[in-house]
């Protein structure tokens, strides 16, 4: 089971030590708990699966099978289980874990504790995705194959352009012609820079 202090939690971890976190800064997005007998306050044995999310986009996934109010024979141990999902790639700035990396640790979690069926309930309280929107990964290859686009319309600009400076001073034709490499250039970094902060906006929409 977690350890609670005020605002702060302690978490087990089942491959790294324990951590402490602030329960504020990261709210559970999903959660399921089972209890044997009637009702919880005189069971026996909990069971809890638990997933975390904070604002960067790391997630914790972690359970526990621990003894309930009405107690266990003297000797009894529990179980606990827990994984950190870094960022996908912390380097482009704020990216979740992807949702089937999210599954796949709440499958692992509940084997510990030895109930596939909570993996289930737990699974099916992930916040819903909408169909009929396009996914996050999809909005996120757009907003890269456009960058991407982007670069090589500047790369290119300025090519056109160094290859036509020796037209400089030769007449008002060459200069015109410079003009208009000069205005591709800037239509080129203009598009660059929209399309950067099309890809940022992505990511941060992806880290929600």
């Amino acid at each position: 089971m977690t350890t609670t202090t005020d605002n702060t939690i302690t978490i087990r971890l089942s491959e790294a030590p324990p951590v402490r976190i602030r329960r504020d800064a990261w709210p559970i997005i999903a959660e399921a708990k089972w209890h044997d007998g009637k009702v919880e306050c005189q069971a026996n044995h909990v069971r809890s699966i638990r997933v975390r999310q904070n604002a960067d986009g790391r997630t914790i996934v972690y359970g526990w099978l621990d003894s309930g109010p009405g107690g266990v024979p003297a000797g009894w141990r529990g179980a606990h289980a827990g994984w950190i999902l870094p960022r996908t790639d912390p380097t482009r700035g704020p990216s979740r874990a992807t949702d089937e990396e999210i599954t796949r640790a709440i499958r692992r979690v509940a084997g510990v504790i030895g109930d596939d069926s909570l993996a289930d309930e737990c699974i099916a309280d992930l916040p819903a995705k909408d169909l009929d929107e396009p996914t996050q990964s999809d909005a996120t290859e757009l907003a890269e194959k456009a960058l991407l686009d982007s670069i090589q319309a500047v790369a290119e600009a300025a090519r056109e352009l160094h290859e036509d400076k020796d037209l400089r001073g030769k007449g008002l034709s060459g200069w015109i012609v410079s003009e208009g490499n000069m205005e591709a250039l800037g239509t080129a970094l203009r598009g660059w820079t929209a399309a950067s902060e099309a890809l940022l906006r992505a990511e941060m929409r992806g880290a929600k």
